[in-house]
């Protein structure tokens, strides 16, 4: 019956795509894979008959077609993306592969983020990636900063925290490498890039949180937080950090205005257990001009590789959750005592 709307239909790209299917099911490859190709060729919106090509191709090794049917189908049939992505996170662990991948996504499909943000979840070594990252680097269309973030985020959910420090120092900004202390931007001069070992600056509702330029200052900028008397539940700032075992002073600058029960502290808690190992003296009341403060702490030998630096406000019930004005911080440092 097909054969005979063929004769009609010479171009139907459904014809040859059920007579591709029927040979499939009886097992003649070949036939299937010529059908299933002229299907294909009619229209790249016969999706089944894409689908079973990039399948035939990339067990062909033929690298070069399995990539343009799997461009072809996450451009014309987007929710065929959880069949699609898991193809091409094999291909890019591929040395061929991964190359003609990277130019690919140079051209910045619609499709890249999403493929992405998946990819670390789907390989077999998390440590490629960062090959397929650094080669992406070398293009006209770097990974940008959410990219990034989201390889680092799935390497700290894995606890591989050597890995994605290392990995965070490779797309610094040119001339930020000098610069990297602990914590990373601890004078607030730049704008915070959302990944785990910069800042990242959040609020809930009654607060809000930034990096603000300091009134009467010469262009200084520091971390502004700002409360609005209303209910909030405040722990938004916070950064990863990659401390060794041992001894360590932790200090700042800070100025407030600020109504609050008990007031805001700086916590440094393991990453791995969430054992606090450092609690600051509360923030809070009227300090007009800058003031320094430090604490002292230590990160054992075991059980803590990272640790995850976090501004909250001190709260024991709920009524404490509410306050009022505004405190900076500028000048942080953590580094190593004697």
């Amino acid at each position: 019956m097909v054969r005979e709307a063929l004769r009609s239909e010479p171009l139907s790209a459904r014809g040859f795509r059920i007579l591709g299917q029927v040979a499939a099911i009886g097992g003649d490859e070949a036939r299937a894979a010529r059908y299933m190709g002229q299907a294909a060729a009619l229209s790249i919106r016969e999706s089944a008959a894409v689908l079973w090509r990039l399948n035939h191709r990339l067990a062909a090794r033929d690298i070069a077609g399995a990539l343009e049917d799997a461009n072809a189908l996450l451009h014309t049939r987007p929710q065929l993306a959880t069949a699609v992505i898991p193809v091409l996170a094999r291909l890019s662990e591929l040395k061929q592969g991964r190359a003609k991948l990277v130019a690919l996504l140079a051209r910045r499909p619609p499709w890249r983020s999403q493929f992405l943000g998946a990819l670390p979840r789907l390989v077999q070594n998390l440590e490629s990636p960062l090959g397929l990252y650094l080669a992406l680097a070398k293009t006209a269309a770097p990974p940008s900063d959410g990219e990034i973030a989201a390889y680092l985020n799935h390497l700290i959910a894995k606890r591989r925290y050597a890995l994605a420090y290392y990995t965070w120092l490779q797309f610094l900004p040119p001339g930020r490498l000098t610069r990297v202390g602990i914590p990373y931007n601890g004078d607030f001069r730049f704008e915070p890039s959302g990944q785990p070992f910069d800042w990242r600056l959040d609020a809930p509702d009654g607060a809000w949180s930034q990096i603000a330029h300091v009134p009467a200052s010469r262009g200084n900028r520091a971390l502004l937080i700002e409360f609005f008397g209303r209910r909030a539940p405040f722990r938004h700032v916070s950064q990863v950090v990659f401390l060794g075992p041992g001894r360590y002073r932790f200090s700042g600058r800070t100025k407030a205005k600020l109504k609050a029960a008990r007031g805001l502290v700086w916590r440094i808690l393991c990453l791995t257990s969430g054992t606090r190992i450092l609690e600051t003296r509360p923030f809070r009341g009227a300090i007009e001009a800058w003031q320094t403060f430090e604490s002292t702490f230590a990160v054992p030998a075991k059980g803590c590789p990272a640790q995850l630096l976090r501004l909250e406000l001190i709260a024991h019930a709920a009524v404490e959750e509410k306050a009022l004005g505004e405190i900076w911080f500028d000048d942080l440092k953590i580094s190593r005592t004697r």
